[in-house]
């Protein structure tokens, strides 16, 4: 079967603004906050040395319904897409781009992103592991979360 991308057509908008995120750590806090922007969740102090799975919540408002996609740009991580309820897949790797024909419409429309990160972050964190530092003591924080630019077209 020849491969065949999802692509944004001419019609692309942006989406941008603030984010609602819920982070559930491997260590079993949680905790919600909100975010003016998608950013590099490494470069946040209170997140910088997190692990596990963040979910992005927005609505998203459409001048029609002729959108047929969703590309969430640089995400760094599992990403699991949900537009309106329903689930469109999981990507890890390559172009975080999904089919949303017939559930994109004209209005309000809810997106739900799950990110599972990596643990070398939170393991860079963990002073006190002579195993954790001796494995990510020489490595830079890695990138996490969506860095965006998510757009629908």
């Amino acid at each position: 079967m020849p491969y065949n991308p999802v692509r944004l057509g001419s019609n692309v908008k942006e989406i941008m603004g603030v984010c609602d995120l819920e982070m559930n750590h491997i260590n079993g806090k949680k905790t919600e906050m909100e975010i003016p922007s998608l950013t590099d969740l490494s470069q946040m102090p209170e997140t910088k040395g997190f692990s596990g799975t963040v979910t992005y919540t927005k609505t998203l408002i459409l001048d029609n319904d002729q959108y047929t996609c969703v590309d969430l740009g640089d995400v760094q991580g599992v990403a699991e897409l949900s537009v309106n309820g329903m689930n469109l897949g999981v990507e890890w790797y390559g172009d975080y781009t999904f089919n949303a024909k017939d559930v994109l419409k004209k209005g309000a429309n809810q997106l739900s992103v799950k990110v599972t990160t990596i643990t070398g972050n939170y393991l860079k964190t963990q002073k006190d592991n002579a195993v954790a530092q001796k494995w990510t003591s020489k490595q830079d924080f890695y990138p996490m979360g969506m860095l965006g630019k998510v757009r629908v077209g």
